[in-house]
């Protein structure tokens, strides 16, 4: 069943990575950061979802722009399954225990996939650059938690 995910999340997120109207979304939030005091800004993207996206286990999919030399902090999701993939920049993720020099998606790769099983803490450290990441997620958008693993202060998205 995971493997099958997989290969769904990757068609879905290549897609979604060659998409003009996403690649014009990524400018926008670059710019959005450069006059925000945030980690990191976001957009949801579930317009550019397809029927066939629909009847998969993905129920939300997000664009996030990491500022440069700026972790994210550790959060975990109670309530989904992230699978992200790097689109721009550099970096480390820290998943679990586990910390990894992140890759650049490479759809024939299933190992620049990121699984983050739900409640998993997890965290990003973006290196020089400002790093894009695509994520698709198992919970609805508006349902969609993230709890700070330091402060146990919850956010949601919507």
């Amino acid at each position: 069943m995971l493997q099958n995910n997989i290969s769904c999340a990757s068609e879905i997120i290549c897609r979604l990575a060659k998409n003009e109207k996403v690649k014009s979304s990524i400018t926008e939030l670059q710019k959005e950061l450069l006059h925000s005091s945030e980690q990191f800004v976001w957009k949801m993207l579930n317009e550019h979802f397809n029927e066939h996206d629909l009847k998969t286990e993905f129920k939300s999919a997000w664009l996030f722009v990491l500022r440069k030399n700026t972790p994210s902090h550790a959060h975990y999701h109670p309530n989904s399954t992230q699978y992200t993939a790097v689109i721009n920049g550099c970096g480390d993720g820290q998943f679990g225990k586990i910390k990894n020099s992140l890759q650049k998606f490479d759809p024939s790769n299933s190992d620049t996939l990121y699984v983050i099983n739900r409640g998993m803490p997890h965290e990003f450290f973006p290196g020089d650059k400002d790093l894009v990441v695509l994520s698709l997620h198992t919970a609805n958008a508006e349902e969609l938690i993230e709890i700070n693993c330091s402060s146990g202060k919850e956010r949601t998205y919507e």
